[in-house]
């Protein structure tokens, strides 16, 4: 809200600071208004990096030395480091520094106003093949332990289907097992519990999970935006509610290329000159095919 309070009452930093909040909360849209938020879209978040000339990669390691040095001793994290050292997953990134934040104000809540408090720590990881949503998962189940918000780094990972196929009773049992760590789910909109019997009772376990051991498990859903929407959130609204989405935005053109050098150099490859632009703007024209 204060975000949002000073953009108002500055216009000349309105920019910045929307995009500010634009990054660290998508959802809420309907507080900025639409046409200044369609705006921010185009121009790309954050545009920040535009005002001040640094890039979003160099202000979430600002973000993150900052909390380090605010807090010796107890913001310290290999696997927050290997996600910043990632190219591109700004949305990704910003929702780690605010679960930082979050996991240091709870640990200064005694125990009563923390069980008042509870995060909820259930996500929908959506995009498009290759948009890095199972790497960052292996990292999250460690960042989760590292921060305090769950008591093992476990990372028990499955599919849609092969839940569907092995029934809701092992589903069960997998998911006790995973209690203290995080649970990732791939192609889960596939459990379509609308179209698909076999889903159902996988889905109404999941709600009952949410709902119950919402402080002791993290569950991560992966797959494509628009599947979810139809597949899963169209049965129960309530499961949309106990899940916060966070979009994994395809690599742009500029991203691809870093990634394409990154590879080169590990594997000793040598090009001719602009290869790599080819293959990033090649690469770039068959994003979410």
């Amino acid at each position: 809200w204060a975000l949002i309070v000073a953009a108002r009452l500055d216009p000349l930093s309105s920019n910045v600071l929307l995009s500010l909040y634009a990054e660290l909360f998508p959802s809420q849209q309907k507080y900025v208004g639409e046409g200044k938020w369609a705006k921010l879209n185009q121009e790309g978040i954050p545009a920040t990096s535009k005002a001040n000339g640094k890039s979003s990669h160099d202000i979430f390691l600002e973000q993150w030395s900052k909390l380090k040095n605010q807090y010796p001793g107890e913001v310290k994290s290999r696997a927050t480091e290997d996600l910043f050292a990632l190219v591109g997953l700004r949305k990704v990134k910003a929702e780690i520094i605010s679960l930082w934040k979050t996991a240091l104000q709870l640990k200064r809540m005694d125990t009563e106003t923390r069980k008042k408090n509870l995060v909820t720590t259930n996500y929908c990881f959506v995009g498009n093949t290759g948009s890095g949503k199972t790497t960052v998962c292996r990292l999250f189940a460690e960042i989760l332990r590292d921060a305090g918000l769950r008591k093992t780094k476990t990372f028990s990972e499955t599919t849609a289907q092969k839940v569907k196929d092995e029934g809701s009773d092992k589903f069960r049992t997998f998911m006790k097992k995973a209690i203290g760590g995080t649970v990732f789910i791939d192609e889960a909109h596939d459990l379509n519990p609308v179209g698909d019997t076999m889903g159902r009772p996988i889905v109404n376990e999941l709600l009952d999970i949410c709902e119950n051991q919402r402080d002791k498990i993290t569950i991560v859903l992966a797959g494509y935006e628009d599947d979810f929407e139809k597949n899963l959130f169209a049965y129960n609204q309530g499961l949309k509610s106990r899940f916060k989405v966070l979009v994994f935005d395809d690599f742009d053109e500029a991203e691809l290329r870093h990634i394409w050098n990154i590879m080169r150099e590990e594997k000793k490859w040598y090009e001719e000159k602009d290869v790599s632009l080819v293959a990033a703007r090649r690469l770039n024209k068959m994003s979410g095919q």
